[in-house]
């Protein structure tokens, strides 16, 4: 019990002494560090699995495109055999699936041959991405050939 004006200097003081987290959520956290070897074992078996899955389906539905396994991280970079991921970012999102193209990653806006692809989602997840990422791969590829050369000017 307190006035209004000393209520809300102790929400400001408690948000600045620990962050706004909640004791609940701070002791569940101390508790997990006693197994914080397991638990880390548990994540990598589980991303390792997520980034097969990931490449399985990039081979099936996206045998063009080429990337290396990554050392670390959970993302892996896709290189587009034509075209501007900047495009098919457009294209993409037109089917439901947002992506990452290389200059958005770039402080210099490079690497527009590429598409960064986290593999940390739901195997559920991953599937309907890499599906809906292949239609959009499909129409963006058609309209690239029909237009010429390896890159658009403009989508409308």
């Amino acid at each position: 019990r307190a006035s209004r004006s000393v209520i809300a200097q102790l929400g400001q003081l408690k948000a600045v002494a620990d962050l706004g987290c909640s004791l609940v959520s701070q002791a569940i956290a101390v508790g997990m560090l006693a197994d914080v070897e397991r638990i880390g074992d548990l994540r990598r078996a589980e991303l390792t699995g997520r980034l097969a899955l990931l490449e399985d389906l990039l081979h099936g539905m996206l045998p063009d495109w080429r990337w290396r396994r990554p050392e670390g991280g959970l993302s892996i970079w896709a290189r587009l055999p034509a075209g501007s991921s900047s495009e098919l970012a457009q294209v993409a999102s037109r089917h439901g699936v947002l992506i990452a193209p290389g200059p958005l990653m770039s402080p210099t806006g490079r690497f527009d041959e590429f598409i960064r692809l986290p593999f940390d989602h739901e195997p559920a997840v991953l599937r309907e991405g890499v599906q809906r990422l292949a239609l959009a791969w499909q129409s963006y590829a058609a309209a690239l050939d029909s237009y010429g050369s390896g890159r658009m000017d403009v989508i409308v």
